[in-house]
């Protein structure tokens, strides 16, 4: 008899592997002194909460469908996560963010003023954009953005995107211009976004012997992306003592539990994305389903424990009141190292991944 793959075959599978998962979980005794899961990461010598937020959403009308009725409930938003950590919350800008640098705008007026419990930590980022050419263009353009976010000096100032590959004539001016904006006293220290191995320690090297710190690197990482793993970038952050961030842990939705191939899905591309990874990621979704009643949480929160269980500091977009209390209690949970095993797994079985960043660097 020839047996025939299907794709209700393998979801029956995954369902077999989730209900045996969930059952070691029921049976497993708690230890007896287990550690606490850890709560707070080190960023350029502050302390801050081990999940922070992205606000791509908070001005992009193309991906996020942005308009300023939802700027009352981005508040709301901001407000419940300060409240509810003890430690200052990462929050990730940038000033592409939204026309006229919107997300950083909304941040500024949002944190003025602060509220009574803890405190935003700042890390924007800023575009490479063809015309800024100088190290000098770089200045300005954070001046800029401390102006819109209302603060003297950023938490940490980033490049959004590498140039390597695509015009290496400017990863100069990129690289002396965030030590440039350190330097003039607008910034605390440096961070990179969609940086490769090789190119974050050429400019920790760089950074080093001016006496300035690069406290975080920040990479597209899921369970549908693990490049930021295969690659070695984690654990070049690991061995310089630089703390990774996770950018886009539920992958644009795919993993929040939201959706199914079958069902609604948002409008336009970020739609057309959902779809074929939905239906690919099926037998994941599953177990991650199974492994969150297991804990007691979403799928959603199944992802970013995941990102944390790895070593990362997870930024999953935050646009409600609901989804900052998701968020904020992803700070006491962790998952196990039966589940994460078994979630790596699954990810390592689904056929398609995430579509990747095309100004990642080597």
């Amino acid at each position: 008899m020839t047996l025939r793959w299907s794709p209700r075959c393998e979801l029956a599978t995954s369902r077999r592997q989730a209900l045996l998962l969930s059952s070691l979980v029921a049976l497993r005794p708690p230890p007896a002194a287990a550690a606490p899961p850890p709560t707070s990461l080190l960023i350029g010598g502050t302390r801050v909460a081990s999940v922070g937020a992205g606000t791509w959403a908070w001005g992009n009308t193309q991906v996020w469908s942005y308009d300023t009725s939802q700027d009352a409930g981005l508040r709301d938003t901001y407000n419940a996560l300060l409240a509810g950590s003890e430690l200052p919350l990462l929050f990730d800008s940038a000033d592409s963010y939204g026309e006229d640098g919107r997300a950083e705008t909304l941040l500024g007026e949002f944190g003025s003023p602060a509220p009574a419990r803890g405190r935003a930590f700042l890390a924007t980022k800023l575009a490479p954009f063809p015309s800024r050419l100088t190290a000098a263009s770089f200045v300005e353009a954070a001046r800029a953005s401390a102006h819109r976010l209302q603060v003297a000096r950023l938490d940490v100032v980033q490049a959004h995107w590498c140039v390597e590959r695509y015009a290496p004539w400017q990863l100069a001016a990129v690289e002396e211009g965030l030590a440039a904006v350190v330097d003039a006293g607008l910034a605390v220290s440096v961070g990179l976004s969609n940086y490769g191995p090789k190119g974050l320690r050429r400019v920790h090297a760089a950074l080093a012997r001016r006496g300035i710190p690069l406290s975080l690197c920040q990479a597209q990482y899921s369970l549908l992306s693990r490049q930021a793993a295969t690659s070695g970038l984690l654990e070049t952050c690991s061995e310089l003592g630089i703390t990774p961030l996770a950018y886009s842990p539920l992958c644009l939705g795919v993993l929040s539990g939201k959706y199914s191939a079958d069902g609604p899905l948002p409008k336009g591309a970020r739609g057309l994305l959902l779809r074929g990874l939905l239906r690919d990621a099926a037998p994941l979704l599953a177990l991650m389903r199974e492994v969150g009643a297991a804990q007691g949480c979403s799928p959603a929160q199944v992802a970013v424990l995941w990102c944390k269980a790895k070593g990362t500091l997870p930024i999953p977009g935050v646009r409600s009141v609901a989804q900052a209390q998701d968020a904020l209690r992803c700070l006491t949970l962790q998952l196990s190292d039966v589940e994460v095993a078994a979630l790596d797994a699954a990810a390592a079985r689904c056929p398609s991944s995430a579509t990747q960043n095309p100004f990642q660097g080597a």
